[in-house]
């Protein structure tokens, strides 16, 4: 029965050239575009899913007037965590997130790398996968948590854990400890990076690093709050901050 479909098929195509092409090259391109728009939603729907709390984690946004067009960005003022977590006691966790560009020295190895110096909360509310080492490493300034990209990059099949990299900074240079190794998918979650450093780092190599500023801005501050539902509350508490 199928040999006698596809013969007719072929037939029909002999005989009907130019269209039977034509709506074949249609089907082939309506099918190509149900494959891309499949996988790009899977790909969307399935960000962060790794993070089992996600629905009670929220980054806090600026909102910006330009000629009277209001615009979001995800950065807000240093001071914004410790001002929130004083605030509302819905809030579970907090977490500041800054990105560095460095210099990375670890033997002959010399590179350009980049670092995301986070409070310790940011690996509590988020879910990493672990490949050796402790996540609690990044309670301590002089602790480094690497990508498995960076492990292999800087260190071969050798185990990094305490082991030692340089970390030079603008501002100021650092020797840190490796506290752990992490698997992170770039292709399932936005929270990616090569090293996770303690954000109170930069009060070592920063020195002009102030623990309470109102007047610069960071990449990010995070929060998660103990029910889904407290962020309204805390919505409408920010509400009245004074404009900065």
């Amino acid at each position: 029965m199928l040999i006698n479909y596809l013969k007719t098929a072929f037939r029909g195509f002999l005989k009907n050239p130019l269209s039977s092409f034509i709506n074949t090259l249609g089907l082939a391109m309506a099918v190509g575009c149900c494959i891309v728009v499949f996988a790009y939603l899977n790909i969307e729907l399935r960000m962060e899913e790794q993070h089992l709390n996600g629905d009670r984690i929220f980054m806090v946004t600026s909102e910006v007037n330009r000629d009277g067009d209001a615009d979001l960005f995800g950065w807000a003022p240093q001071a914004m965590k410790t001002q929130l977590v004083a605030d509302f006691p819905q809030i579970k966790y907090a977490a500041r997130v800054e990105d560095r560009g460095v210099v990375i020295k670890r033997g002959e190895n010399v590179f350009r790398e980049w670092t995301r110096m986070v409070d310790p909360d940011f690996v509590r509310m988020l879910n990493f996968e672990v490949v050796s080492g402790s996540l609690n490493s990044i309670n301590k300034r002089d602790h480094v948590i690497l990508h498995t990209k960076m492990a292999k990059k800087y260190f071969g099949d050798e185990d990094p854990i305490g082991q030692s990299i340089l970390m030079k900074f603008p501002e100021g240079k650092t020797t840190l400890t490796v506290g752990a190794v992490v698997a992170v998918d770039e292709m399932r979650t936005s929270m990616i990076f090569n090293f996770l450093t303690n954000y109170e780092l930069l009060e070592l190599v920063d020195p002009n690093y102030q623990s309470v500023n109102w007047a610069e801005n960071i990449d990010g501050t995070f929060i998660m709050t103990e029910q889904p539902g407290d962020i309204k509350t805390i919505a409408e508490g920010v509400a009245d901050y004074p404009a900065i």
